[in-house]
């Protein structure tokens, strides 16, 4: 008898936990909508360009398709956690001096909104074209803030750099990046996502060396090629997926160092350097397998 009343009150004990454990859940109200930047993008056909490794959304536009215009719209995605509304609802954000290049007067935040009755918003930049974003690239970094309309989504996910420039578009897409990593010499993994060593030379070298510019080329390149949506349509980086499974990157990366290897002795006094990156003044350098 005495071990079936020690059990119910164990029983009791429990079931109170679970009941105030159960008062403790909240309920959706929209006092606790919050705002991120994407995971993956969900809002174009632009590749998807969170990094995990780093906790930041990439973007990048280049103006190499459109050299003579003055200026661009760039709308930078942000994301609704919770239901829409129906009013527009404004995004708070900071500019990370720290970590933007991009000098006064080179761009215009527009606007920074969730529409109504959608969980799609955007920071909305102007971004102008300038003579020196031929061998220069700007950097804005953005950090998502709360305010009263919106609260702050998970830290990992408040973190946004757009880069433009007139040169190669910038890869945003892991799976650019890793293709990126196979092929230039670093001391990162030769598959890792991580873009820390990325420099618009580096890739110039890369496109100029194996003659990479189609990859949206279905003809071309058949089940390898870039598609729209996910991909972007990207022209100039393969998937790494492609050239892994056959083992091409290895033949890729040998081509990519006698390019190297010939231009540098052509030209002694002006070898090829990396021009952005942790590797920022050292010379290019093809993987070896």
């Amino acid at each position: 008898m005495k071990k079936i009343i020690i059990n119910l009150w164990v029983l009791a004990t429990l079931l109170l936990a679970v009941r105030c454990e159960t008062d403790d859940i909240g309920f959706y109200d929209e006092a606790y909508n919050a705002v991120r930047f994407p995971v993956t993008d969900l809002v174009s056909s632009e590749p998807p360009g969170y990094n995990g490794t780093s906790g930041i959304f990439y973007a990048a536009y280049s103006f190499i398709e459109t050299p003579f215009v003055s200026d661009t719209i760039y709308d930078l995605p942000v994301m609704l956690i919770g239901r829409p509304s129906n009013q527009e609802r404004t995004v708070s954000y900071r500019i990370d001096e720290e970590n933007s290049t991009a000098p006064a007067g080179s761009y215009n935040i527009l606007s920074a909104v969730i529409p109504p009755d959608t969980t799609i918003g955007y920071i909305r930049v102007q971004l102008y074209n300038r003579e020196e974003l031929n061998d220069t690239t700007y950097q804005l970094s953005v950090t998502l803030l709360e305010s009263d309309q919106l609260s702050l989504g998970p830290k990992v996910y408040i973190n946004a750099r757009l880069s433009w420039n007139n040169a190669i578009p910038m890869p945003t897409n892991n799976q650019f990046i890793r293709s990126y990593n196979m092929l230039i010499n670093s001391s990162l993994s030769f598959v890792s996502p991580s873009n820390v060593n990325y420099s618009p030379n580096a890739l110039k070298t890369i496109v100029a060396a194996l003659g990479w510019n189609d990859w949206d080329d279905r003809e071309k390149h058949g089940a390898k090629y870039n598609p729209p949506g996910t991909y972007g349509a990207y022209k100039y980086l393969p998937r790494y997926t492609m050239i892994y499974g056959d083992n091409s990157y290895k033949s890729y990366a040998l081509k990519l160092a006698d390019y190297i290897k010939a231009y540098n002795e052509a030209n002694p006094d002006a070898r090829l350097r990396h021009d952005a990156g942790n590797l920022k003044g050292e010379l290019i350098k093809a993987r070896s397998y």
